[in-house]
């Protein structure tokens, strides 16, 4: 028997799904979980699920889940093309991309974009598939306590004095700063408030195509009680006390991970004083870096590098716009964080 693709139902298929799963999919929640949060709770809609199947059994599963967006108050209706699985003894060309192909025919009638960051190994099919490359997801960093880092160039103790030095100067930098009013006052908090959502309402996203970057997006991204432990950098503007900006941080293995973030001026550049902020929090918390990946017009992406941040790696970010969107719908670029990837 030839292989055949079908829609699929979270619910329904649930069984096929979890088992296809297995041992092809990694991430720091549990297939369970993914499945409740990701599919049945997503607040757009459940995922656009294709099941490849052989003899009747399922072999291979990939899905696009909702993901709106949205350009100059303007709703772009986007999906994330995500979690391809197909069963070890069926991993060959012609299964995985018949699966493949099958998930964004469908998808084409239903979004006006379909976006994916497959691996290596998956890009060159997906590329088959008909996707193209929109983009580079790039990880910047900024190093904020430099003995670490210098350890790797000389004697640890040369490195320790060198770059107790180093943050002697950086340090008083931002005191002098917050002297002259320069500074922002920071506090931390485990969940988004209803500050973010005003912060968005009173910001423009400009040009770019974006997800909104208030406080439901970000419950259902990152719920409390899973392994993910994001906390909310809140930056205040010191005289006034209102929210100028915040970012969505994890820890991991000594470096704070910048997972998502939005500022009154986000579109047009994150400010300085904004991102020292951040990097002034990152020090207290005994951070050696920052990181964050970043998909964005060349604008926003200046903005960060002025601050001291350095491209490091990067992924290509591959997709597909649907044929008649509004001019330039395609042509104003996309803003991609790490919340904007699959978990």
């Amino acid at each position: 028997m030839a292989y055949q693709t079908r829609a699929a139902d979270p619910e329904r298929d649930r069984p096929a799904i979890l088992e296809l799963w297995e041992g092809a999919l990694q991430g720091k929640v549990s297939r369970e979980d993914k499945l409740r949060v990701h599919y049945l709770e997503c607040p757009w809609g459940h995922p656009m699920v294709e099941l490849l199947e052989h003899d009747g059994s399922p072999v291979g599963v990939v899905a696009v889940q909702p993901r709106d967006m949205e350009r100059e108050g303007c709703r772009i209706s986007a999906g994330l093309l995500m979690d391809f699985a197909v069963a070890p003894s069926h991993r060959s060309v012609g299964p995985a991309l018949k699966l493949q192909r099958a998930a964004l025919s469908r998808g084409a009638g239903q979004f006006d974009l379909i976006y994916g960051l497959p691996n290596h190994s998956a890009r060159s099919l997906s590329e088959r598939a008909g996707m193209q490359a929109i983009g580079t997801m790039t990880r910047f960093v900024r190093v904020v306590r430099h003995g670490h880092y210098l350890e790797h160039h000389m004697p640890r103790g040369l490195a320790n004095v060198l770059g107790s030095l180093v943050d002697g100067v950086m340090g008083t930098v931002r005191r002098l700063r917050s002297a002259f009013g320069a500074s922002k006052v920071t506090t931390w908090s485990d969940e988004p408030t209803s500050e973010f959502d005003d912060l968005w309402r009173a910001s423009r996203s400009g040009s770019c195509v974006l997800a909104a970057r208030d406080s439901r997006r970000l419950r259902w991204r990152f719920p409390a009680g899973l392994a993910r432990r994001v906390r909310y950098l809140m930056v205040r503007d010191r005289k006034r006390g209102n929210l100028e900006g915040w970012f969505a941080c994890e820890s991991v293995e000594g470096s704070l991970r910048v997972v998502d973030y939005w500022t009154l001026d986000a579109a047009r550049g994150t400010g300085r004083r904004l991102i020292e902020a951040l990097a002034a929090a990152a020090a207290s918390l005994g951070c050696v870096s920052i990181s964050i990946e970043l998909l964005a017009p060349e604008v926003i992406v200046q903005s960060w590098l002025i601050a001291g941040f350095v491209a490091r790696d990067s992924r290509r970010v591959l997709g597909r716009w649907r044929d008649g969107l509004p001019p330039g719908a395609a042509d104003g670029g996309l803003l991609l964080t790490s919340a904007d990837e699959d978990e």
